[in-house]
């Protein structure tokens, strides 16, 4: 049994209840804030593409739809890239990277909160699958930047792409671009449980650390800046920003401190238990070139984008230790989504989520 599930599956003497327990106990009593319980085309909708190409995701009454989703972070072997991107930066295209969280099924977990995860990672990957059909009636072809990517029959064959904010930005500075890759499609497809098809082949204590490179901060605000230059891995001469910054977002430790961005890479590390809150949107990007000037096959880009996190556990992994970046090449352009309403419900089920590791009481394993 690994320390992960050896921790999160012993019982606190004091509540009577695993980590993971107290975790789908909260989690079923507000089920439909959470990914699992929607379906597109039932309980939210495609917006029409914009004048940029982009599709946002909205509830019947016009409301962003935002879900909370309760996974576990992989490994850099899996995808996982908290790292800066190997690309030249100045202050025209400082939104053009994105970290990229790996989810997947929380080790050792209940089947409550595995059925959670497949599901929820069921309805990332039905918006592919919708758009499949339509594809097909049109005779359209594209390349396909997919966000769920699965290699067998079993939960723990799955994993989710989760991109992060944008790196940097600069203040008031309205272009984004977001880094893409295009793998082909058919591919294996992810199903709910309880389906009659499963995952078959269908169309194919980390606290809050002190950053060494900044003054002691008593009260952090999302919302504060920091320099670029507080990540260790911005160096050299890709580095040609004058007024980016580093964003303080809504991503808070163990102990609901703020995450400071210098601190991710010590505190995001493998096996870390999260709940976030997402939201979806698809890029659409026709008439493309390639370097050379010649035709290139359209994209339809899918991205699940963070819009909160609090951790639950803390992982087993290292610190992520990136290296500094080289001079290289050319990006792709996309754009960031337009302000909407906010879901409320969904807000307050991830503010009230109390769950955490269990007590210092003395603790005995479960049987």
């Amino acid at each position: 049994m690994s320390s992960i599930t050896l921790r999160r599956c012993t019982i606190d003497r004091k509540t009577g209840k695993t980590l993971y327990d107290r975790i789908v106990e909260e989690a079923q009593g507000t089920g439909e804030t959470y990914l699992s319980a929607h379906n597109i085309d039932s309980s939210f909708f495609r917006t029409r593409p914009n004048a940029k190409g982009n599709i946002y995701y909205q509830k019947a009454d016009g409301t962003l739809f935002v879900a909370n989703f309760i996974a576990e972070i992989g490994s850099e072997a899996q995808g996982n890239f908290l790292r800066i991107n190997w690309q030249p930066y100045n202050d025209a295209n400082t939104k053009s990277h994105r970290m990229v969280l790996v989810l997947r099924c929380p080790t050792g977990a209940p089947v409550e909160l595995r059925t959670m995860f497949q599901d929820g990672a069921a309805v990332c990957d039905a918006l592919r699958m919708a758009d499949e059909k339509v594809e097909l009636e049109n005779n359209e072809n594209f390349a396909v930047t997919d966000i769920v990517h699965c290699t067998g029959d079993t939960v723990e064959d799955i994993i989710v792409l989760l991109r992060l904010h944008p790196t940097y930005e600069v203040p008031y500075s309205g272009s984004s671009r977001t880094p893409t890759s295009a793998p082909s499609t058919p591919r294996r497809r992810v199903m709910r449980v309880g389906t009659t098809t499963t995952l078959s082949e269908t169309s194919e204590n980390v606290g809050d650390v002190e950053m060494a490179a900044l003054p002691q901060v008593t009260e952090r605000k999302v919302g504060d800046t920091y320099p670029p230059s507080t990540l260790s891995d911005v160096q050299g001469p890709a580095f040609q920003s004058e007024k980016a910054v580093l964003t303080q977002r809504d991503y808070h430790d163990l102990n609901g401190n703020l995450i400071a961005p210098g601190v991710l890479y010590g505190t995001l590390t493998e096996g870390t238990l999260v709940l976030v809150t997402v939201s979806f949107v698809t890029y659409i990007m026709t008439d493309q070139k390639t370097d050379r000037g010649l035709p290139a096959s359209d994209k339809k880009i899918y991205h699940l984008l963070l819009d909160k996190l609090k951790i639950l556990d803390h992982g087993d992994g290292e610190p992520w230790n990136p290296t500094v970046p080289a001079m290289p090449g050319p990006r792709d352009t996309s754009f960031s989504p337009h302000k909407r309403p906010r879901d409320e419900a969904t807000d307050a089920a991830f503010n009230n989520f109390s769950a955490s590791s269990p007590s210092p009481s003395q603790r005995r394993r479960r049987h």
